[in-house]
């Protein structure tokens, strides 16, 4: 890919306002400046003057735009410029769609927040809840949280006020959303104070994110973050392409892209956790060091892998869309979209983990089979262009032979590799982007092809009525 200029890239990326010109507090300004913050990007610099006005706000922008600082540095002010203590209780409440995520921003949060005396907490599913709630009680000043667990200590633990809330922000609401917490966000919004600034951002604008809009917002102003250099909602520095295979060599290809890639930091995504295990199992004991990050894992075990990715300078991550949204893993090479993403914007999602902030370049690859090429017309709706990459068949490293035998000799890789395959199946039928709409043609297709990209020689029994098309 042809690199862009750093002219371009600033224009795209940054504004050219310093944040030490903007009406902000020098302990902000301060507190920015140490952790290497200097100069704002476009999202920033239209949100903020506007946050500290104390309006509420609906922002879209796609994914590595900065919108983290958008929120965080609004709620610095409030507490500098208010004097809020401690003893106040929350003042700011972050809402966000994944623990990761969330984790994500309590990080950047507790660095600055700490930079100007004031206090930061993270209450996560799957956290350590008595810790959570000593720390709630003595008082929080910015809270980071997942709604489930935010909900449950509104509901049940004593002496958790947020009776001085003064901001609410809802991070990635189409992804909370997505993900099944519209009853629970509803019910949030009825136990905190009325009287408070919300900020809502949000990477797409949906049915759903306006109906939240109308709820939790008052004459919100509307902010649209689009790109100075081309309509594209993906980065310029992202160079995507796809190729199409049949079924049966998938992993063979994986296989031999990996092999030849092992000086790359690669995340690989598939649509179904057990799908994850299985492929993090096998590529393991065949010598390929890779880690995993999806739902079913324990949270402990999350916040590990998240930690050692960030991290390393080579590696690889095999993951379900629980890593796709927000998530800022420095200097990803590569993103392998194994599985067909379930809908544009998961796409979106996947290929924004690569390419993230002004001198960062990145890759991503589509596989798609023959049944998936009306993807690419999806993606161009969107103005989305693909470029297809050429490459040698007869270059794929070939053991089909060997990795059968593995699979069907040992009970435990051939159970790991029906579980796969069967949620691979599930969630395939029930994309929305492919054109397989019967159990019937896609138990045909796992017969002839795809079944020997999971190691197996027959066709694991799939016991469904009815399909929903």
């Amino acid at each position: 890919m042809e690199k862009l200029k750093k002219e371009e890239l600033k224009d795209k990326f940054f504004s050219n306002t310093l944040f030490s010109e903007m009406s902000l507090t020098k302990e902000t300004i301060d507190s920015l400046s140490k952790e290497g913050y200097t100069t704002a990007t476009e999202v920033q610099l239209k949100t903020i003057p506007i946050a500290q006005k104390g309006k509420d706000i609906l922002c879209t922008a796609k994914t590595g735009s900065g919108k983290t600082l958008s929120f965080i540095i609004p709620s610095m002010e409030m507490l500098i410029r208010t004097n809020f203590s401690q003893k106040q209780g929350v003042g700011i409440i972050v809402i966000t769609p994944t623990r990761e995520l969330a984790f994500q921003i309590y990080s950047i949060s507790k660095k600055l927040l700490f930079n100007i005396k004031k206090t930061c907490g993270l209450i996560i599913g799957g956290g350590y809840r008595k810790k959570e709630t000593k720390q709630l009680i003595k008082g929080i000043n910015l809270l980071i949280a997942t709604p489930g667990r935010l909900l449950d200590h509104l509901n049940s633990t004593e002496g958790f006020s947020c009776n001085n809330l003064c901001i609410l922000i809802i991070d990635e609401a189409d992804m909370i959303l997505k993900n099944g917490f519209e009853d629970e966000l509803k019910e949030i919004l009825n136990k905190i104070p009325k009287e408070r600034q919300t900020l809502l951002f949000s990477a797409t604008l949906n049915q759903k994110v306006e109906n939240l809009n109308t709820l939790s917002l008052k004459n919100p102003i509307y902010i649209k973050i689009e790109s100075k250099l081309n309509q594209s909602p993906t980065l310029s520095n992202l160079d995507q392409g796809f190729i199409k295979l049949s079924g049966d060599i998938k992993f063979l290809f994986l296989y031999t892209f990996i092999k030849k890639n092992k000086s790359k930091k690669i995340m690989i995504f598939f649509n179904s956790c057990k799908e994850v295990e299985f492929y993090n199992d096998l590529l393991n004991y065949v010598g390929i060091k890779v880690k995993s990050i999806h739902g079913d894992l324990k949270q402990s075990i999350r916040e590990e892998i998240y930690k050692n990715f960030l991290q390393i300078e080579k590696g690889i991550l095999l993951c379900t869309d629980i890593a796709q949204r927000g998530l800022d893993f420095p200097q990803v090479d590569w993103i392998i979209n194994y599985d067909l993403p379930l809908s544009p914007n998961e796409y979106l999602h996947r290929v924004g983990r690569t390419a993230r902030g002004p001198n960062s370049y990145g890759k991503s690859l589509l596989i798609l089979m023959d049944n998936e090429i009306d993807m690419l017309k999806r993606l161009k709706e969107k103005n989305i262009v693909l470029k297809e990459y050429e490459f040698d068949k007869s270059k794929i490293i070939d053991i089909q032979d060997k990795f059968e035998t593995l699979i069907n000799s040992n009970p435990a890789f051939e159970n790991l590799a029906q579980d796969a395959y069967k949620s691979y199946i599930f969630s395939y039928m029930f994309s929305k982007i492919n054109n397989v709409d019967n159990l019937e043609n896609m138990e045909k297709l796992g017969k002839e092809k795809v079944i020997r990209s999971f190691g197996l020689r027959k066709v694991p029994f799939i016991k469904i009525k009815k399909l929903n098309k």
